[in-house]
C-alpha cells in the first residue's frame, strides 16, 4: 500500500511487515508530486521543496490511528508547515485590524462614497428615476460633490448594493466595513477554487486593497465576489455561473472581458450546458433592461467613459497629458508593473494558445490604451488571472498585482496626498449618518 504524506512516499508491504519511508523530492522527471501548484492535474511546480513549507502535509486516504501515527513521525516535513500555518492565521488578522482601523477613517483620494451614499438615499426614496439625475440637479446644496454636474454612472447592480447598504446604516464606515467583509469572504473563496492559501493571503493583504478599498471605499470587491463565485460553479451549475457573470457585468463593465474564455469553456463542455449559461445569463440582464426603462442608464455608463482623459497606465508614457496627479515615479512604476502583467498573459496566450489567458490579458490592453483608467481598476486585475491553470503564473500574476499601484502602499506608510477632493469630507465623518438635505 502506497501513501502519499506531505513531501514523502510511503511504501508500506503486507500487513505486520515494517514501514519504509522514502523520502520523494520532486525533480524535472521525477514523481508527480506537486506542492507548488493549486491543483494535482496543474503543471509542476520546479522546487517542491520550498513551496512545501507553504502547506500542510496531507494524508490521501482516509485516516485511521496508524497514519496520524505516520503523520506524527515525520517531524522534519510537518513542523515548518505548522508554523507557516499560524503566521498565516496571523498575519491575516494583523490585516483584518488594520483594515478596520483604516474603516474609521474618511475617504482621501475620491469621495465617491458620499456620492453612491446620496444617490443611495434618493433612489430609496424616489425610485430608480432619480439615478438619472444630477446630484446637483436633486439638490444644489451638493454641488461640492464630485461629478455632481452628471447622471449615476455606474450599472444597476452597482446602485443596488449601495440602497441596500444605506437601509442597513447610512455611513461611510458602514460601506467600507461590507466592502472589506465581501474582500475578505473573497479571499476565502479563492482558497476554495485554487486550493493556494499564498493566493488568497496575497489578495487579503495586498495595499491595494487595503487602501482602494478599506480606506477609499471602492466596490471592486463587489465584482469580484460575483467573478469568484462564477468561476466556482462554472463546473456543476453552469446556469447560475451565467447568472453570477451577468451580475459582475452589471456592477462594472470590466467583468465583460471574461465572456470570451467563458463562453469558449462551455463550448467545449457541450451545447446543452452553453445553452443554459446563455439563457440564464439573458435572464441576468432582464434587471438593466427594466432600469433601462427608468432612466438612461447606458448612456450614463458610455458618457463617463468619455468624460474624462486620465489614464496613469497609458502606454505612452511621454503622452502627460492622461497622467494628470501623477508623478512621474509613480508612472514608471504603474507601466513596469502594468508591462510585466500584460507580459506574462500575453506570453501564454501565444505560446500555449489557450482562451483561459483572455480576460486578463484583454483587460490589461484596455488599461494600457483606455483614456480613463482610475488605480482601483487595478482590483480587477487577480479576479481575471484566476482562469489561469497554470498555478505559478497565477502566483506570479498575484505577486504582480501588488504593484500595479505604488500610490496605495506609499499613502498607507507616509500619508494620504489628498489632491484630488480638498476638503469634501471637512463636515463629516466615517460615523455620520448621511440625511437628505
Amino acid at each position: 500500500m502506497r501513501l502519499l504524506l506531505g513531501d514523502a512516499l510511503v511504501s508500506k508491504s503486507a500487513p505486520g511487515s515494517h514501514t519504509q519511508l522514502l523520502l520523494s523530492w520532486s525533480r524535472s522527471h521525477g514523481s508527480h508530486l506537486s506542492h507548488g501548484c493549486a491543483r494535482a492535474d496543474a503543471p509542476r511546480c520546479p522546487c517542491p521543496s520550498f513551496t512545501a513549507l507553504f502547506q500542510r502535509p496531507r494524508l490521501r486516504l482516509h485516516p485511521s490511528p496508524e497514519h496520524l501515527t505516520l503523520n506524527r513521525a515525520i517531524s522534519p516535513v510537518s513542523v515548518a508547515p505548522r508554523a507557516l500555518h499560524v503566521w498565516w492565521i496571523a498575519s491575516a488578522a494583523a490585516a483584518a485590524l488594520y483594515r478596520l482601523y483604516q474603516c474609521t477613517l474618511t475617504p482621501a483620494d475620491t469621495d465617491d462614497v458620499m456620492r453612491h451614499l446620496f444617490y443611495a438615499l434618493y433612489v430609496a426614496r424616489d425610485g430608480l428615476a432619480a439615478a438619472g439625475k444630477p446630484l446637483i440637479q436633486l439638490e444644489p446644496r451638493l454641488g461640492f460633490v464630485s461629478w455632481s454636474h452628471a447622471a449615476y454612472n455606474y450599472p444597476i447592480v452597482a446602485i443596488a448594493f449601495f440602497v441596500v447598504a444605506a437601509k442597513c446604516s447610512a455611513t461611510i464606515f458602514n460601506i467600507k466595513l461590507l466592502l472589506t467583509l465581501i474582500e475578505a469572504f473573497n479571499a476565502l473563496l479563492i482558497k476554495q477554487l485554487t486550493g493556494d492559501t499564498r493566493l488568497a493571503w496575497l489578495y487579503w493583504v495586498s495595499p491595494l486593497s487595503i487602501w482602494r478599498v478599506s480606506r477609499e471605499a471602492n466596490f471592486e470587491p463587489l465584482q469580484t465576489l460575483f467573478i469568484v463565485s462564477a468561476l466556482l460553479a462554472l463546473t456543476s451549475r453552469p446556469w447560475l455561473s451565467g447568472c453570477l457573470l451577468a451580475c459582475a457585468i452589471q456592477t462594472k463593465l470590466t467583468a465583460a472581458f471574461l465572456l470570451p474564455w467563458f463562453f469558449v469553456t462551455l463550448a467545449h463542455r457541450g451545447q446543452r450546458d452553453l445553452a443554459a449559461a446563455m439563457l440564464a445569463m439573458a435572464a441576468g440582464f432582464a434587471v438593466s433592461v427594466y432600469a433601462q426603462l427608468q432612466y438612461p442608464m447606458f448612456e450614463s455608463v458610455v458618457w463617463s467613459v468619455r468624460s474624462l482623459r486620465f489614464n496613469p497606465y497609458y502606454w505612452n508614457v511621454l503622452d502627460r497629458s492622461l497622467f494628470t496627479w501623477t508623478p512621474p515615479l509613480v508612472s514608471l512604476l504603474n507601466a513596469l508593473a502594468s508591462y510585466s502583467f500584460l507580459g506574462v498573459c500575453l506570453t501564454g496566450l501565444i505560446r500555449r494558445k489557450s482562451a483561459h489567458y483572455l480576460g486578463a490579458a484583454a483587460f490589461m490592453l484596455w488599461c494600457k490604451t483606455g483614456s480613463l483608467i482610475q488605480p482601483w481598476y487595478m482590483l480587477t486585475a487577480p479576479a481575471l488571472a484566476l482562469t489561469i491553470p497554470d498555478g505559478r503564473i497565477r502566483l506570479w500574476l498575484f505577486v504582480i498585482a501588488l504593484n500595479l499601484d505604488p500610490l496605495s502602499p506609499a499613502q498607507l506608510i507616509l500619508g494620504p496626498r489628498g489632491m484630488t477632493i480638498g476638503d469634501a469630507f471637512a463636515q463629516v465623518t466615517a460615523f455620520t449618518p448621511f440625511r437628505l438635505p
